[in-house]
């Protein structure tokens, strides 16, 4: 008991808050009796509906409980969640059916793109599609949101490949993307610099081996543009930038403080040129990876080569 003299007492009372909390069975808001799931009252047919009345009444956190992923040990309504998170400013909270580190990346990590990724080098999405996935993430998230960003971690190279056989000659566009989308804190997975191109055992011990850093000087050059910007902060603000060939090329530009980073990639395993006629990227930026000046204007030609990338930092 906490004495009610006491300057923790105080201190809660002055940080109490409430935090409403709605059930889910089968995409509805439900309440059980006495937790027999065959005795329930659905209060909403749409959750959305109930999350939007709380934020109305001026309530700010919400807890979201997935009833079919507790009885069922894996997460069944995240669309639930997606749908409240995008439509909504509420600090959700969501239980049920997380039970390993796979559901607990589905529902905080970007792991969703990192697959999009891999289809899109396999060619079973569209540049188009793959964008599609970006833009979802972006809405079912707050704009306040970290999101772990990666193109390889121990689950995905042990039993789905590396990143060399997932992405093959687009893993240093992919790397780049990872390390300058919006929301993103890059993982940088061990060996990565190295680069270490084997499956690692998961269970026992399976040394890398350290003999070679090639890929430092890459991972180095944009840490060091994260740390220096920040245009690349997680809360910069994004904008895809329309290009001549958004067929193959994927362009964006992060903005913060009068800063702004250009990110120019080429998704597809053709040379490409095309022009950008956006004057947010017109300027004397310079090139990060060849650490010269270009200048850019209206009828600039851009050229790269496939899988290929080009990052430009202003400082204006």
């Amino acid at each position: 008991m906490i004495p009610k003299n006491s300057s923790l007492n105080s201190h809660l009372e002055n940080k109490s808050f409430i935090i409403p909390a709605i059930d889910i069975i089968n995409g509805k808001c439900v309440r059980l009796t006495k937790g027999d799931y065959l005795k329930q009252k659905v209060y909403y047919e749409d959750p959305l509906e109930a999350a939007k009345s709380f934020e109305g009444a001026g309530l700010q956190r919400l807890h979201i409980v997935d009833l079919d992923g507790a009885k069922a040990g894996t997460i069944k309504n995240l669309n639930v969640l997606e749908t409240i998170c995008s439509n909504t400013n509420l600090i959700v909270d969501f239980g049920g059916g997380i039970k390993n580190i796979n559901d607990i990346s589905n529902v905080f990590n970007a792991w969703g793109i990192m697959r999009a990724m891999a289809d899109l080098y396999a060619r079973e999405i569209t540049l188009t599609g793959f964008d599609s996935v970006v833009n979802h993430n972006i809405a079912i998230f707050p704009a306040n949101a970290y999101r772990l960003y990666f193109t390889t971690n121990h689950d995905e190279n042990s039993w789905n490949g590396t990143e060399f056989e997932k992405f093959g000659d687009a893993y240093k566009a992919l790397a780049v993307f990872t390390q300058t989308m919006y929301q993103s804190v890059p993982l940088i997975y061990s060996g990565q610099e190295v680069p270490n191109k084997k499956r690692l055992k998961f269970f026992v011990k399976d040394p890398i081996q350290w003999n070679k850093f090639e890929m430092a000087p890459f991972y180095k050059t944009l840490l060091k543009l994260r740390k220096s910007t920040p245009a690349l902060a997680a809360d910069a603000s994004y904008k895809k930038l329309t290009t001549a060939n958004d067929v193959a090329i994927f362009a964006y530009l992060r903005k913060k403080e009068g800063r702004r980073v250009a990110v120019i990639l080429n998704l597809s395993n053709q040379p490409q040129k095309f022009t950008i006629k956006d004057p947010d990227i017109y300027g004397q930026p310079a090139n990060v990876f060849l650490g010269v000046k270009e200048k850019l204007f209206r009828e600039h030609v851009y050229s790269i080569e496939p899988w290929g990338y080009i990052v430009y930092n202003y400082r204006d």
